[in-house]
């Protein structure tokens, strides 16, 4: 069984809901459910996607993290499921860099180191991405989406194109 987190050593605040503590940050959280004492960790990442409509939308994706042996005699680490993948791409797209509206070449994470850009579905919601931001691109078809670097930072980061098999 799982032991519940000292709140000391969590930086993302802290709320308390119904008996049970909810660790809220900008990608990760949990619930720590006190019937059951186990602790129930996720791990949310929006993914743009193309609808039967063609036009592209945002979507929030959970992953469960699960307690692993990871490290022989070490404390448990949390991890998701394995999401197969072909490389690791380190990318950087200029100031100002802007993509206008297209569909993404491949399905793929994109994981951003520096710097910040927005993307904008076409169905009109956007959203800004900076350093730590982590999000899948899955709208191979339709419309596409609209990228821009924001500010005067590059933009720098990684793209991981998924495998024909996930």
């Amino acid at each position: 069984m799982a032991q519940e987190p000292d709140p000391r050593s969590v930086s993302r605040f802290l709320v308390r809901i119904n008996g049970a503590l909810s660790y809220r940050g900008d990608s990760c959280h949990g619930a720590v459910c006190r019937d059951l004492g186990t602790f129930i960790s996720t791990f949310r990442y929006p993914r743009i996607y193309a609808g039967p409509d063609d036009e592209s939308h945002f979507e929030d994706i959970e992953a469960t993290l699960t307690p692993t042996d990871f490290v022989p005699g070490r404390p448990v680490v949390d991890l998701a499921d394995g999401i197969p993948t072909k490389e690791f791409v380190f990318t950087r797209l200029a100031p100002g860099w802007a993509g206008s509206w297209h569909p993404t070449p491949r399905r793929q994470f994109c994981v951003t180191f520096s710097g910040v850009f927005q993307l904008t579905t076409s169905d009109g919601e956007s959203r800004r991405f900076g350093a730590g931001a982590v999000f899948l691109l899955d709208d191979t078809t339709g419309k596409g989406h609209d990228t821009q670097v924001l500010g005067t930072d590059e933009w720098c980061g990684v793209l991981i194109p998924l495998s024909d098999s996930a």
